[in-house]
């Protein structure tokens, strides 16, 4: 068990590679060569020498960001900031031929594998909220910085900062993801500063948290990895005080995407969905890279059927009268029956009928 008060992803693999060097080692009757670890403190005095560029950065940043987007339509039930719920995951895994071809486009436009899928989690964010700014919590490993030696070094490292990204009406694809791709950087560069110091009033910036595992993982299947060729990986498990949070990593020649939760706010089911909402996002891109953002969808084919086809309900409609008047006529032949189902509240036609008396009486 750990905290990532005292360490992060990228440190567990390095430790437990020299743990295991050490054993191996003396198993032969040797005695294990043991490096002190010096990189550790050079980052921090580097994060020190580099605080007023870093604190200047946060400060212009903050001017553009407007507030957290409600992500009360992306989950199942409600949900009360800072509770932690038990935790559930559900991944997708994308075929060799499907990583090839996203790799493909990362390369033709220059970004990173990692931009392209927080630009799927930033749409679906502005999809569903219909804000023009999204804002997502984006782990970074804060360890790209000229400091030799830190690919190695075992210690608390990653950050969780804000990503804004701006969604303007007729900008494409390329547009938005080469601006998260910048973005990215930009974080890495300027990654030393604490979350609480760019909250106003202890307000969250996010609801949902990114993060890119890229850190090295112990290669157990090779001749001589000794007492590594006999571990088994056989799972972990990760809590946070945020709604969702999306994980992605590339193990061989595969891609996958997950969505971590509690299933207190979201049913498997959704999570799901979301999942495949997020791969028709990157099916659009890779396809039409240069259409606008706007023209995505978040179905696919048979998805867009379906609706279509639990949408034939047309009806007659009498021209001599208004739709105020057939909602009260409605209200008055069924005033028990469910009018409105949302978030796990459902309203019938009378008490939906009084709430719009009263929002009518208060605008007036």
């Amino acid at each position: 068990t750990t905290h990532h008060s005292i360490s992060d992803g990228w440190s567990g693999p390095i430790l437990m590679r020299t743990v295991h060097q050490y054993y191996d080692a003396l198993v032969k009757g040797e005695t294990p060569e043991v490096e002190e670890e010096t990189a550790y403190i050079r980052a921090q005095k580097y994060y020190a020498q580099e605080a007023p560029v870093t604190e200047a950065f946060w400060r212009e940043q903050k001017l553009g960001w407007g507030s957290a987007n409600d992500i009360r339509c992306l989950l199942s039930h409600s949900y009360e900031a800072g509770t932690v719920g038990p935790a559930r995951e559900s991944f997708l895994s994308f075929s060799t031929k499907q990583t090839e071809q996203l790799k493909n486009l990362c390369r033709s436009q220059g970004v990173t594998i990692n931009a392209l899928l927080q630009f799927a989690w930033h749409k679906l964010l502005n999809v569903y909220s219909q804000d023009a700014q999204t804002i997502v919590g984006t782990i970074v490993s804060g360890r790209d910085i000229p400091v030799s030696g830190i690919e190695s070094s075992v210690g608390m490292y990653i950050n969780t900062l804000p990503l804004v990204v701006d969604w303007p009406e007729k900008a494409s694809n390329v547009q938005v993801l080469q601006a998260i791709h910048t973005g990215i950087a930009e974080l890495n560069s300027h990654s030393a500063i604490a979350l609480s110091q760019l909250q106003s009033n202890g307000e969250r910036l996010f609801q949902t948290l990114f993060v890119f595992e890229n850190y090295p993982v112990s290669e157990r299947d090779a001749p001589d990895a000794g007492i590594e060729s006999t571990m088994r990986y056989r799972g972990s498990m990760e809590k946070t005080d945020y709604p969702l949070s999306v994980v992605a990593y590339e193990r061989g020649d595969t891609l996958h995407l997950g969505i971590k939760y509690s299933d207190v706010w979201l049913l498997p089911a959704h999570a799901d969905r979301l999942l495949a909402q997020l791969a028709s996002v990157l099916e659009d891109v890779r396809i039409a890279p240069h259409a606008a953002h706007q023209d995505i969808s978040l179905c696919d084919a048979a998805q867009q059927a379906q609706y279509l086809e639990w949408n034939s309900c047309s009806a007659n409609y009498p021209y001599d009268s208004t739709l105020v008047r057939e909602f009260e006529r409605q209200v008055a032949s069924t005033p028990e029956r469910v009018a409105l189902s949302f978030a796990g509240e459902e309203l019938s036609y009378q008490a939906l009928n009084q709430r719009a008396n009263r929002l009518a009486r208060a605008l007036r």
